[in-house]
């Protein structure tokens, strides 16, 4: 995983880099790798998961065709056991995501794809986001 985060972050002006093809492919079956052969080792886990974070918050990558395919990996880290990673992805979807109690229902119920999330519960992702919203300096009359 080193090698390959070392090659995520390089910018591909870099000759030597891999393209964003390249890196979408590698990326890709890595996610699917990790999950299927190592699903109980959680630092090889949280490395990967650091690239997908890293990979969300570089401006250069928004909005990529790399992005588009990491959505099942980044739904992994919204759901990962370690609360440090976890935490680090909610900020990203936290971010994303328009901050008015209605855009956010919407968001919830048609617009994200929660199938990714396997056999997971998706309700507390959904909670979570809802709650982030609440001002907690406010009395409620």
């Amino acid at each position: 995983t080193k090698i390959v985060d070392e090659w995520v972050k390089q910018k591909p002006h870099i000759q030597q880099a891999p393209s964003l093809r390249e890196k979408s492919a590698l990326l890709f079956r890595m996610m699917s790798f990790y999950e299927k052969r190592f699903p109980n080792e959680q630092e090889l886990n949280a490395q990967f998961l650091e690239i997908v974070n890293f990979v969300y918050r570089d401006e250069s990558l928004q909005g990529s065709d790399l992005t588009g395919k990491l959505e099942p990996a980044f739904l992994a880290g919204l759901r990962c056991p370690q609360p440090s990673v976890r935490a680090k992805f909610f900020d990203i979807f936290n971010a994303n995501v328009k901050r008015k109690l209605y855009d956010r229902l919407l968001y919830i119920v048609c617009s994200q794809n929660w199938e990714f999330m396997g056999n997971q519960f998706w309700i507390k992702q959904c909670i979570e986001l809802l709650v982030s919203l609440a001002a907690w300096d406010r009395v409620v009359v």
